[in-house]
């Protein structure tokens, strides 16, 4: 994805696996690792986007119908990060949805446990947060 040409959710989600490869490496590379060969399309409101996963890297671009498919909102997003809506529920009551085969979705629940745990770690993540907050902001008013 051309991250000037997106200033949106794509660029944040760049950045965001940036900051991990540089403040949380191990996790990076065992997020690299587990994803390696895979792709996902991700749907963020009227977003939407790819994450591919390479040996050594992740990268962003256009959708281009993976067999994994992830769709959720913004407001969702805040809410599981915030506390306020554990995953299960949000599957459960399909705000947010994932799609695709078994062994593949194991891949990318591998693959977000590395992400989390690399973010809580990471030092510049709480101002993509406040990024990711203003971001839904713009789009939707005040939270």
């Amino acid at each position: 994805m051309n991250s000037s040409a997106d200033p949106g959710i794509g660029r944040l989600l760049e950045d965001s696996l940036e900051c991990l490869e540089r403040e949380a490496p191990g996790c990076h590379a065992r997020m690299c690792q587990h994803m390696s060969g895979h792709a996902l399309d991700l749907t963020i409101g009227r977003q939407r986007m790819s994450l591919r996963g390479e040996p050594r890297r992740l990268t962003v671009g256009p959708a281009h119908d993976a067999p994994v498919r992830v769709r959720t909102e913004l407001a969702t997003i805040l809410a599981i990060l915030g506390g306020e809506l554990p995953i299960r529920e949000a599957v459960r009551d399909d705000h947010l949805e994932v799609q695709g085969p078994i062994d593949r979705l194991l891949i990318l629940h591998a693959a977000l446990a590395d992400y989390v745990h690399g973010a809580v770690r990471s030092p510049s993540f709480p101002a993509l947060l406040t990024r990711l907050r203003s971001l839904h902001q713009r789009e939707t008013g005040p939270i």
